[in-house]
């Protein structure tokens, strides 16, 4: 009820930990179906994180595919390691959403497979710059995968990944885009407005993409 006086919209996606068993995981996607059925505009997805190299995806598809069926979206950490098998099976799981993607292309580690996958999967990619710099999953700024999934037309979403954790602002990782890939503000406009296409909450995409008009009508014209 407090978010409906704000201009910000906050939903939930819960997640869970790789590390941590699959009957954790059952009970956790039960919570997340549970209040996802009597608050279905606060909780809203459902994660696969942690430390990639920590248990199988294929142990949790059983939990995700039911989450999915309760009417859950579903993104999943993908490519934090070089992990080709798993990396192909979490493409062809077909997530709303997969974060990081650090691993798939060849030049990362990944496999000509994966990422002739994902290119014609349409799947968005959540991308972190500092915290993938930070991490080290990437040496540097100006080396980091982001450059490959735009040239080849992947849907990007700049992240932060953790705000806090990496002391960054989504504008910022807007503004460290813009200076490292040399993107005028129209490709940056482009990419925020792309971005509200694949919220996790389909009644309220117009509204976010009305706002991000309204913002860049404002700044970028």
């Amino acid at each position: 009820k407090s978010s409906l006086s704000l201009s910000i919209i906050s939903l939930l996606i819960i997640s869970i930990n790789r590390c941590n068993t699959i009957s954790e995981a059952e009970e956790i996607a039960d919570l997340a179906i549970e209040y996802h059925k009597k608050f279905p505009n606060v909780v809203v997805g459902l994660e696969l994180s942690g430390n990639p190299g920590c248990g199988k995806f294929e142990n949790f598809v059983k939990v995700f595919s039911r989450a999915r069926t309760a009417g859950l979206k579903v993104t999943l950490h993908c490519g934090e390691i070089s992990n080709p098998e798993e990396i192909l099976q979490m493409i062809q799981f077909k997530p709303d959403r997969i974060g990081h993607g650090t691993c798939i292309h060849p030049k990362f580690g990944g496999t000509d497979d994966a990422w002739e996958a994902l290119c014609k999967s349409g799947i968005p990619v959540e991308v972190c710059l500092t915290s993938n710099v930070n991490t080290k999953s990437v040496p540097d700024y100006s080396s980091h995968h982001f450059k490959y999934l735009y040239d080849a037309n992947i849907p990007v979403i700049l992240c932060t990944d953790d705000k806090g954790v990496f002391a960054t602002s989504l504008s910022q990782e807007y503004r460290i885009c813009l200076d490292t890939f040399l993107l005028d503000k129209a490709k940056i406009a482009s990419l925020a407005l792309n971005a509200s296409k694949y919220i996790f909450a389909e009644d309220k995409q117009k509204l976010v993409s009305d706002k991000v008009l309204n913002f860049i009508d404002k700044n970028c014209v």
